[in-house]
């Protein structure tokens, strides 16, 4: 009697993480904005074996905070898996001869919610969310820097559009190589944005991204004294931005420069609010103007 009442025990401590392992079967993104910056889908097999697809961009310039200038698409699928607990590990197969293994982890954390960590860098677990079965990339628009502080957390979804295999969603999907040809090189100084090819987030713009590093220098300015500048987000015109100059006329030189690859900067206003700004060249990007998480 004991033994069995010690196995049903057993069994009660197994079923949470079993049921939120398969929690994670289907399609999930990564949305930013409107867009899906990547798309993942993932099942099991008659035997409880995972695999995934991954549906991600060609070529992209980011850092692994802000994402632009997406150029075509590609799926990659795994080459083995392991779960443990809650956590799902699937391992992508490189595209490039040169390229690497990347390593993904995998776990559900809320209803038709799950998070993706890329391992071996120093970025902090991307959301997901679920998402119809052939959803494809973008859409992408090259005057747009998406933003992962504004990433989709929660959507509504139909469980009706589920559920297809790996191999329908590699069909349906179209994978396209880009006509057009790769964006013109931005006229920044060098080691500023990293062109990053068939998707993996290099280590050479990941310098300091770790969790408890969100500012890595502050430059004072007139800002600390009598006569600093006053800012509100209202001062910026989303339809008549400045440019790079202008903007330093307006807000002054006292920011956070967020990062070490594409030049992102964090103003104070004066009601607490933080506006956080991109610039490539002269361009400036708002990704947001609001209150401070």
């Amino acid at each position: 009697m004991i033994k069995h009442l010690l196995l049903f025990v057993a069994a009660l401590f197994a079923l949470p993480a079993s049921a939120a392992a398969q929690d994670l079967e289907g399609t999930w993104a990564l949305q930013i904005d409107d867009a899906s910056i990547f798309v993942f889908f993932l099942e099991t097999d008659d035997n409880g074996n995972w695999r995934g697809a991954w549906l991600r961009p060609l070529r992209f310039i980011g850092n692994g905070v802000v994402f632009s200038q997406f150029r075509g698409s590609e799926i990659v699928t795994t080459t083995n898996s392991t779960i443990e607990g809650e956590v799902l590990e699937l391992r992508f197969a490189p595209t490039r001869e040169e390229g690497s293994t990347d390593i993904l982890h995998f776990r559900s954390t809320g209803v038709n919610q799950a998070e993706m960590t890329y391992l071996e860098t120093e970025l902090l677990p991307f959301p997901l969310i679920r998402v119809a079965a052939g959803t494809p990339l973008g859409p992408f628009s090259d005057d747009r820097i998406y933003d992962r502080d504004n990433a989709v957390v929660e959507a509504e979804y139909d469980p009706a559009n589920e559920r297809v295999t790996i191999a329908d969603a590699e069909e349906e999907v179209p994978v396209d190589e880009p006509d057009e040809p790769a964006p013109e090189p931005l006229d920044l100084p060098a080691e500023e944005p990293v062109e990053v090819e068939r998707g993996r987030l290099s280590d050479d713009f990941l310098e300091g991204l770790g969790e408890g590093s969100s500012a890595l220098n502050t430059t004072p300015t007139a800002a600390d004294t009598a006569d600093a500048i006053t800012r509100v987000c209202t001062d910026l015109d989303r339809n008549n931005l400045p440019d790079a100059a202008e903007l330093a006329a307006l807000w002054g030189e006292d920011y956070e420069a967020i990062g070490s690859g594409l030049d992102i900067r964090e103003y104070r206003m004066d009601n607490g609010d933080i506006a956080r700004i991109t610039l490539l060249g002269d361009r400036v990007y708002v990704n947001s103007c609001g209150p401070a998480d």
